[in-house]
């Protein structure tokens, strides 16, 4: 038993002995001039129950010869004479019946810091006929003394204030003290200081209560000795009823300490591994009442505080059968096994949440064979059984996804034994399906590299591999039948860089490596092909060059000489040389001609210029980059050129000129790029920020504009001429170097103008170029 279970029952005789007792307890608040009383108090003056008294009540309660007296106790008491101690004996004459009383009184004055009274304690004893009972009291108590010297347990008897003035023998024998050392409180000199504070607290209070009094402490004797003792007392009253004191004895518990403290190590213990455990745990008895549970068991059941607060066993096994998803399997179960006490169980309970508990019970068996109970752990296993069912989930479609690959798979350790393999593996090998089932490695290592072109040196590779696994193997495997294999290998290797082995994957290449050889055949023709186009487009381009110097001279030179040609045929007419004249009228036809194509080209350039905006559509420029790419086909597979491009947007535009722009801008960067250097060209698009827009004070910045830049890696020209390349007809090469009419860069100006925004371009010479085309959404 705990020590509060002692306390309680202290508490509960102390105040059954101040329900029974004759005494008062009372108490003075000399500031505020109120007395509390117990019952005894009012009984005695002959007041009201309740009733507020004060100094001047309690005076008038008083005999008239004993007033002044009493007075002057209280005054001593709280000037502290006597230590502030009152005991006195007076008179009361009784308000209800006019019957007067003797009483003793006797009580201490406690004072602050300052030495002022601020609580005066005490308790009041009707001692009317205290003489005769006194008497008849000293002569039990000669005959007690008699019989308890020989009694093996310490006796004792107290006042009615708690002095003890009886002590048998073996107080002396626990102790060492003497008689007169015993007497009353002296006793507690054998206490622990702690203990004795306690413990005469409770010795007060029982006095004043008149209640039962118990209470367990150490007793120290003189020569260092330690006893535990259980000390018990009761109320002593006279013939008629009057309380005198508290009679009891000790009892030497020492033996029964130690077993309790070794029981509360090991219920401590054991309280600490339940509530350590990771598992819930429930201990029930025979009957299958719960008798103790940890804190994990209410989590993984989620048991209700007020089913495992009142260990309402039949309630709790409601509640679980609600949860589980066979409720009738649990319940013949659980009378199965109280049928059979000594049965050991291990199975799983599934829940209705999807909760999955594993239950292991164990009978509580005695030494005598005797079955008291039961333990159960149970444990939340539910993750593990999630992961399980993962795992078997992964490992059936590992293992599909292995049958259905068109691959070859093999699964070694890390020294090369075969864990597993699909029925591809053995197909592209060849491999016969005794030794796949056998899984005889070095067999199967064998007969399979003894079909390849180069057997040996196969092995070799293969030991090579697990050797150094911090590699990753991508090879092909030629066989004598001409077969290809493509073999690529993978370390299995975890989160923890734990390496396991390897992954093997083969694939039959063979059929790809017949197209590609026809595929290379048929670039060669087509290289063939484009040698020939290309022949032909310089001679277009020549015939282009000739139109550029036309257009260089400012349509001048054409007009020029029809105007010499025209002249010199008047003059042949005049001489009647007619056939010399019909020579210069086809001279001028041509130069009339070479005029019209010409003008014609500016025609086309002129007419950008808008008159209707009806012709906008939304045009997509991705598609339009698209179908630019396809009409620069050839020129960027001679160039082996890079065309990267981010997604483009859809704007407000007219297609045919998104066209135009397109095409003149990157065949631009084809055609300046670096000799000897692969073209690289990079699209991208942004939508410009207000900042970016306000900068531009051409653009109208409140509509969303686009920046698309063309940046290409060619050869770049000096900023000084980043405006004059959009004027037209003007060149920054000669023809000879670079082919071009001069009208290209103009025509993409007049584009972006067209559609209200601009163009700029960004370079140095050698550093390729950029130009930022700037479109409206």
């Amino acid at each position: 038993m705990t020590s509060e279970f002692f306390i309680n029952i202290d508490q509960e005789r102390l105040q059954k002995a101040l329900e029974a007792s004759e005494i008062g307890i009372w108490e003075f608040n000399p500031i505020t001039k109120a007395i509390i009383w117990s019952k005894k108090c009012y009984d005695l003056f002959g007041f009201d129950t309740g009733q507020l008294i004060d100094l001047d009540s309690f005076i008038s309660g008083l005999h008239p010869d004993d007033k002044e007296r009493a007075v002057q106790m209280l005054d001593d008491a709280l000037h502290q004479v006597n230590g502030g101690h009152i005991n006195m004996e007076y008179r009361i004459v009784n308000a209800r019946n006019k019957l007067i009383y003797w009483v003793r009184a006797t009580g201490k004055a406690y004072f602050n810091e300052n030495g002022q009274a601020n609580r005066l304690i005490g308790i009041l004893t009707d001692i009317t006929q205290e003489k005769g009972i006194q008497a008849r009291a000293n002569e039990k108590e000669r005959l007690m003394k008699d019989i308890s010297d020989s009694a093996p347990v310490a006796l004792w008897i107290t006042d009615e204030n708690g002095q003890c003035f009886f002590k048998n023998k073996t107080w002396h024998d626990w102790t060492g003290l003497s008689d007169g050392e015993l007497l009353g409180y002296g006793w507690m000199d054998a206490m622990f200081p702690d203990e004795k504070v306690l413990l005469l607290k409770n010795l007060q209070n029982a006095i004043a209560t008149q209640s039962f009094f118990t209470a367990d402490f150490h007793l120290v004797h003189k020569n260092g000795n330690i006893r535990w003792c259980l000390a018990n007392g009761r109320p002593r009253y006279t013939e008629d009823g009057k309380f005198i004191g508290l009679a009891g004895s000790c009892v030497d518990i020492t033996e029964l300490k130690n077993t309790e403290e070794k029981l509360r190590y090991r219920t401590a213990l054991f309280e600490a591994q339940n509530e350590a455990t990771a598992d819930g745990i429930l201990i029930v008895d025979a009957k299958g009442k719960m008798l103790s549970y940890n804190n994990r068991f209410v989590e993984i059941w989620n048991m209700p505080k007020e089913i495992t607060a009142a260990k309402d066993d039949y309630a709790a096994l409601e509640y679980a059968m609600q949860q589980l998803e066979e409720p009738d399997a649990f319940i013949n179960k659980v009378k199965h096994l109280y049928e059979h006490p000594y049965t050991i169980v291990e199975d799983e309970l599934y829940l209705k949440n999807g909760k999955v508990i594993q239950r292991h019970g164990r009978p509580v068996t005695g030494m005598d064979g005797k079955n008291y109970g039961w333990v159960w752990y149970f444990r939340d296993i539910t993750q593990v059984k999630n992961e399980e069912r993962i795992l078997h989930f992964k490992t059936a479609l590992l293992e599909a996804q292995q049958e259905a690959s068109p691959d070859g798979i093999l699964i070694t350790d890390g020294k090369g034994k075969i864990i597993m393999s699909n029925s591809r593996f053995a197909e592209l090998w060849n491999i016969p399906k005794y030794i796949i089932e056998e899984k005889d490695d070095e067999a199967s290592l064998l007969y399979g590299m003894n079909q390849t072109v180069n057997p040996e040196r196969e092995i070799e590779k293969v030991k090579e591999v697990y050797i150094n696994p911090n590699r990753i193997v991508e090879d092909e495997i030629h066989f004598k039948s001409g077969k290809i294999l493509e073999r690529r290998a993978r370390p299995i290797i975890d989160n923890n860089n734990t390496y396991y082995g390897w992954a093997w994957y083969f694939r039959d290449i063979t059929k790809q490596r017949m197209v590609e050889q026809t595929l290379e055949q048929r670039v060669t023709e087509r290289t063939q092909e484009l040698e020939a186009a290309n022949t032909s487009l310089e001679r277009s381009n020549r015939e282009l060059e000739q139109f550029a110097y036309i257009a260089s001279h400012d349509l001048q030179e054409p007009l020029r000489k029809i105007r010499t040609y025209i002249d010199m045929m008047n003059l042949d007419l005049e001489r009647d040389h007619v056939e010399k004249a019909k020579q210069y009228i086809q001279k001028i036809n041509q130069s009339s001609a070479r005029m019209n194509d010409l003008i014609k080209d500016l025609l086309n350039f002129s007419r950008l210029n808008l008159s209707h905006s009806d012709t906008f559509e939304k045009t997509d420029l991705n598609t339009v980059l698209k179908y630019i790419l396809e009409d620069l086909e050839l020129i960027i597979v001679q160039k082996r050129a890079l065309v990267q491009s981010e997604c483009l947007p859809v704007i407000n535009a007219i297609p045919l000129q998104m066209s135009q722009l397109f095409y003149n801008l990157l065949n631009n960067s084809l055609k300046f790029s670096k000799k000897d250097v692969i073209p690289k060209i990079e699209i991208r698009s942004k939508l410009l920020s207000k900042d970016e827009k306000a900068k531009l004070p051409h653009i109208d910045a409140r509509r969303n504009i686009y920046e698309i830049t063309f940046k290409d890696n060619g050869i770049g020209f000096s900023p000084e001429y980043a405006e004059q390349i959009f004027t037209i007809f003007q060149r920054l090469h000669s023809r000879s170097s670079y082919e071009g009419t001069g009208i290209g860069l103009a025509l993409c100006k007049k584009i972006a103008l067209n559609h209200q925004g601009d163009i700029f371009a960004v370079s140095e010479e050698g550093m390729g170029a950029e130009f930022h085309v700037l479109l409206p959404e």
